[in-house]
């Protein structure tokens, strides 16, 4: 699923993009009138009812999210279990690859990241394979990725691509600790993606008309990925708080 985005949000993307990566003396790569690659709301749930998902990037490229389990003995005597989503490359037709950001131990697990965040400013490195973590005991859910910061950044890079494309995957672990990839998105133009945007004027919060918490936040990131319409609200919403 391809959305159009028009010239003016365009150039509202590339100004979000370079202030993302102005703060690391990143050059943002200007934007042009490619369209934005949004998979629609999918919902695709790992393990079931599928083992495997391929998540399709550019010139036969794509990101691959399999599903294994495990368990093991700790201390305060009871069972703990873990499981994972490992993600890996697909490499394409000209030999691109599938990075994503990662943490953790040797950089093995892949980093959930809150609304608007954009690759360069969030933490984490770039790696080829990582794991969405996370474990469950009499504690709960553990994970990475949470209610709030629940995106995975990536990159498609190498090969014949003219230059790196950037994109995002939404990730909700449940409290059964399912695994669910929501939708996903890239830039085909090489511009720095905010986590959440997807090229309608929107983000998937706001279309989807999920009940959570405002994303004009107090970055005002998500507000600048929306325009000057988006400001205007964002600073309502704070002036709101304020007078709480």
């Amino acid at each position: 699923m391809h959305q159009k985005l028009k010239r003016v949000n365009r150039k509202r993307l590339a100004s979000l993009s370079a202030l993302g990566a102005g703060a690391l003396g990143v050059a943002a790569i200007p934007a042009d009138a490619n369209d934005i690659v949004f998979s629609g709301v999918i919902n695709v749930q790992i393990p079931s009812p599928v083992y495997k998902y391929t998540m399709l990037g550019p010139d036969g490229a794509g990101g691959i999210f399999k599903y294994s389990y495990g368990e093991c003995q700790v201390t305060c005597f009871h069972m703990s279990a873990w499981a994972a989503v490992a993600l890996s490359s697909k490499p394409g037709k000209f030999g691109t690859e599938f990075r994503f950001l990662a943490t953790g131990p040797r950089n093995s697990f892949a980093q959930g990241e809150p609304l608007a965040a954009i690759w360069g400013t969030a933490a984490g490195k770039s790696t080829k394979s990582a794991d969405i973590w996370y474990a469950y005991s009499f504690h709960g859910i553990e994970t990475t990725f949470s209610s709030t910061d629940r995106y995975l950044l990536f990159r498609f890079q190498g090969g014949a691509l003219k230059h790196d494309m950037y994109g995002w995957a939404r990730i909700q672990v449940t409290t059964k600790g399912e695994v669910d990839l929501v939708d996903w998105a890239y830039d085909p133009s090489g511009v720095r993606l905010p986590a959440g945007y997807h090229g309608t004027g929107q983000t998937d919060r706001e279309e989807a008309g999920t009940p959570e918490p405002s994303p004009y936040d107090a970055t005002g990131l998500p507000a600048l990925a929306l325009g000057a319409a988006g400001v205007r609200k964002w600073r309502a919403a704070r002036a709101a708080g304020a007078g709480q």
